[in-house]
């Protein structure tokens, strides 16, 4: 009798803990729940005000190197970037006015979120994923340009530019027309007001979908991140030793008595160098901006693949929202401040910058 009594006693404890353990799940889940829509808006306006600056600032880019020329491929490679970046902002806003109930008064909870992936988020991670292959693309083009100097200028050609830039932008894209073959109209029966409406509905048959979204959410953030880092590390050690370079050369040639002709060749070797050396500094910039922006990405990607309720339909289903707006925000942050980086690393970019700025585009 006393082993029952024990048991049952245990019991009730257990079933006390397992109450207790309910409820504060449920409670952290509505304070999550609650958190998600108390800075939607705050993060919606961000969206926005971020996104007006990268519109100027990458018009901006795509007007300065098309007045420089494109005779050197890594301005072709530089405003591929500044077209992406444009579009990634663009679908930023577009999310972030569709996260703000903007349409939701017209059509239902389910179908406004689906709108806002189908116009806003699905173009966004499309164009970010460009613009991070692209990075890397600009970074492996450094990076053998730097290593491989006279053999990279017989092959990386202006058609050859064009072509991968164009092969990127085909990957990039290519996902969102298949995942939107899945998404589709229909009217359905809504029992609350005894009518139709007209609702978006995903088609989970074709699973064709997910796997394009497995490209977009795993094996192009790893690729491109991978090579941004490789060849950042490879371009950061060849300035150190430029920097050597250079400086040994600077105090040979004050103790040196050779003639002018050596001076002069001396010289026209450092200018060279110094030259080539800005450029590769611009594109560790960017790069590093890169890098940067992109940690909050990969975190969650991580936290996406190791943990099972980290997902839309998951428990864990706010917090996965709250950290997808961040990752927006840090992306549009990428794409918008390239304009900074080239005026700041850039010296012929910022002259012809304040060139237009100072007498107006419209203005000869």
């Amino acid at each position: 009798m006393d082993q029952a009594m024990h048991f049952n006693q245990s019991m009730e404890e257990n079933g006390t803990t397992v109450s207790r353990d309910l409820t504060a799940q449920t409670s952290w889940v509505q304070s999550l729940e609650d958190t998600y829509f108390r800075v939607r808006p705050g993060f919606s306006g961000a969206f926005v005000g971020t996104g007006c600056f990268g519109i100027i600032g990458n018009i901006l880019i795509l007007i300065v190197f098309t007045k420089m020329g494109f005779s050197n491929t890594i301005h072709m490679s530089y405003s591929a970037l500044a077209v992406s970046d444009l579009c990634c902002v663009l679908a930023s806003m577009v999310y972030g006015n569709t996260a703000m109930d903007v349409v939701r008064r017209s059509v239902n909870e389910q179908t406004s979120y689906r709108l806002s992936n189908m116009f806003g988020g699905l173009p966004h991670l499309c164009f970010s994923r460009v613009t991070a292959l692209l990075t890397a693309w600009i970074s492996l083009e450094r990076c053998l340009c730097v290593k491989f100097p006279t053999r990279v200028k017989l092959m990386i050609t202006s058609t050859v530019t064009k072509v991968v830039i164009l092969a990127i932008f085909l990957l990039g894209c290519l996902p969102m027309v298949f995942v939107y073959i899945a998404y589709r109209f229909e009217w359905q029966p809504d029992p609350r007001t005894n009518s139709s409406t007209l609702n978006l509905v995903y088609d989970e048959r074709l699973g064709v979908a997910e796997t394009f979204l497995i490209l977009l959410g795993v094996v192009y953030p790893v690729v491109s991140w991978v090579t941004v880092t490789f060849c950042t590390s490879v371009l950061v050690l060849q300035l150190r030793q430029s920097y050597k370079w250079r400086k040994s050369n600077t105090q040979g040639a004050e103790v040196s008595p050779a003639g002018n002709h050596a001076v002069t060749a001396n010289q026209s070797q450092q200018q060279k160098s110094t030259k080539e050396n800005h450029v590769t500094k611009v594109v560790v910039m960017v790069a590093v901006v890169f890098l940067l922006c992109s940690v909050p990405v990969s975190a969650n990607i991580l936290a996406d693949l190791i943990i099972p309720e980290y997902s839309i339909d998951g428990t864990l289903r706010y917090l996965n929202l709250i950290n997808g707006m961040i990752n927006v925000l840090f992306t549009e942050l990428n794409s918008s401040l390239n304009v900074v980086v080239f005026s700041v690393s850039g010296q012929k970019f910022r002259s012809v910058l304040f060139e237009i700025l100072s007498k107006g585009p419209c203005k000869k």
